[in-house]
């Protein structure tokens, strides 16, 4: 097929225009709308499935616990993905290892994921794989610290400058833990980086789609008022 009839379209992130229609949202007042209010906020992952590696980051922030704040508080979006053995399972190991935290288990509405997104300070990632993640790009609207595992880069993120920290192995994952909450290396979220991510949104990709479409009837008329009358 020539290389010229393939379109570069992807799907907008509804969630980027929430963000950037609700500016004023402070990571202070986004924390008090979810009743957090004062906590320092890790969230572990985006999803309920197993690839999120919940037990991981969780095992990992514990190893340093006593070096973050003490008012830590881990937040787990489990909205979809995860069974109910699954959910238990995460649960009793949060218990265990004395934890404050909150798990979302439903569905939740945009402004409440506004709030959980605003509301975080960390973000930990680590699934294996991933398909251009709309989650990572909201958190980094946010300006949230991301902590990212070397094994899913995303070089459209990186061509604006390094905005995560990467870990290479769980077993590094609680010192790269520290360093992102010290922020001995300064990870700044440029405006390149925004405008990039800006442009994900649907109030950006929906005049794109438009203009396809125009273009592709466009040319369909053409086609017909170039064709013999038979």
């Amino acid at each position: 097929v020539a290389e010229n009839k393939f379109v570069d379209l992807g799907f907008g992130a509804d969630m980027i225009d929430v963000i950037l229609n609700n500016s004023d949202v402070t990571r202070d007042s986004a924390k008090e709308k979810i009743g957090l209010a004062g906590k320092y906020l890790i969230t572990c992952g985006y999803n309920g499935l197993k690839p999120q590696r919940h037990a991981e980051i969780i095992y990992a922030v514990a190893q340093v616990r006593e070096q973050l704040p003490d008012n830590l508080h881990l937040l787990l979006p489990m909205t979809y993905g995860a069974t109910e053995s699954y959910l238990q399972e995460i649960e009793n190991l949060l218990k265990q290892l004395d934890f404050q935290y909150t798990i979302f288990d439903r569905f939740l509405i945009d402004e409440e994921l506004l709030h959980i997104r605003k509301a975080t300070d960390m973000f930990i990632h680590a699934q294996p794989s991933d398909a251009f993640s709309a989650s990572m790009q909201e958190y980094l609207l946010c300006e949230t610290i991301v902590v990212n595992g070397h094994w899913t880069r995303y070089p459209d993120f990186e061509k604006f400058g390094m905005p995560y920290y990467l870990y290479y192995s769980f077993e590094e994952l609680p010192a790269c833990i520290l360093k992102a909450y010290r922020q001995k290396e300064k990870i700044e979220i440029t405006p390149e980086l925004k405008e990039f991510i800006r442009k994900k949104g649907w109030l950006h990709l929906a005049g794109e789609w438009s203009r396809v479409y125009d273009e592709l009837a466009g040319r369909s008329e053409n086609q017909k008022a170039n064709m013999p009358d038979f």
